[in-house]
């Protein structure tokens, strides 16, 4: 993680300081530079540019699957167009047919499984199978437990 200290000093464009969803990015982008994905999924990004910058940078497709139902229509697709995104609006558990079958090298999750409601991570995590490629990786960092 040293060496990709830059990317994390004050005024940079990572939107957070240095608490543990900030370890998670971090831990996260030292995983895509180390292992260089060809293909990634951010579940829960939200509107969040960090790693849209950097997969461009290294030449990965990125795709990002949020609720964004706080979103306008509107301001997805002029973040998508501006960032290089494929964002995919719904949740994962939801079998959503805009996200492909065994596509993904590695899916991405900064803390948000602890906001998945008990009741439905069994589809959250079957759906992230369904969506990796074999073999793969899904990271995922978390503030805390997954109790919905």
């Amino acid at each position: 993680m040293a060496r990709h200290q830059s990317l994390f000093k004050k005024n940079n464009s990572y939107p957070y300081g240095w608490g543990l969803k900030g370890f998670g990015y971090a831990y996260g982008y030292e995983y895509i530079s180390r292992f260089r994905p060809a293909k990634i999924l951010e579940v829960g990004a939200g509107l969040n540019i960090f790693f849209a910058a950097r997969c461009r940078e290294l030449g990965i497709e990125y795709w990002v699957c949020d609720d964004g139902s706080f979103y306008s229509d509107e301001v997805i697709t002029k973040h998508s167009n501006q960032s290089g995104v494929t964002f995919v609006q719904g949740q994962v558990g939801q079998y959503l047919e805009a996200l492909p079958t065994d596509y993904f090298d590695l899916i991405l999750s900064v803390s948000v499984v602890e906001h998945v409601p008990q009741d439905t991570l069994n589809d959250f995590y079957a759906d992230i199978m369904r969506m990796l490629k074999k073999p793969t990786a899904c990271v995922r960092s978390t503030e805390g437990g997954a109790e919905g």
